[in-house]
């Protein structure tokens, strides 16, 4: 702000920052503090803004839309998939190796009765 000897010298600017400070009063008695007085909102109520720029402070940050947000997830989401998929894969093996050996004991089981079966019926006749 341009200023001589502590006076704004520009009657615009001097009117702005009397809306400023309109505005600031206005919101400190609303907060009751002055140390909690948002200074953006102050700024905006008192200057008014346009679409992607505030007055007295800049540029807004533009939000990241939705469909960014959820290709991101779904990219996050696929990532961790695949950890979990590579983590899986040993206990994966390992339980195939099992159930291979569980067939095999059954496999045998069942002929080991069958033999017993036999060998009975052959002591009995």
């Amino acid at each position: 702000m341009h200023s001589k000897n502590g006076a704004i010298d520009n009657p615009k600017a001097q009117e702005h920052w009397e809306k400023i400070q309109e505005e600031h009063t206005r919101l400190q008695n609303e907060v009751g503090d002055l140390s909690s007085v948002d200074e953006v909102v102050c700024l905006k109520r008192a200057l008014g803004e346009r679409p992607g720029h505030i007055r007295g402070v800049g540029k807004k940050l533009k939000r990241i839309s939705i469909d960014v947000a959820s290709a991101y997830n779904q990219q996050i989401q696929k990532e961790v998939e695949q950890q979990v998929q590579q983590q899986l894969l040993p206990f994966q093996e390992q339980f195939k190796a099992m159930q291979q050996i569980i067939e095999q004991l059954q496999t045998r089981n069942k002929c080991n009765r069958r033999d017993n079966d036999e060998s009975e019926d052959d002591s009995l006749a």
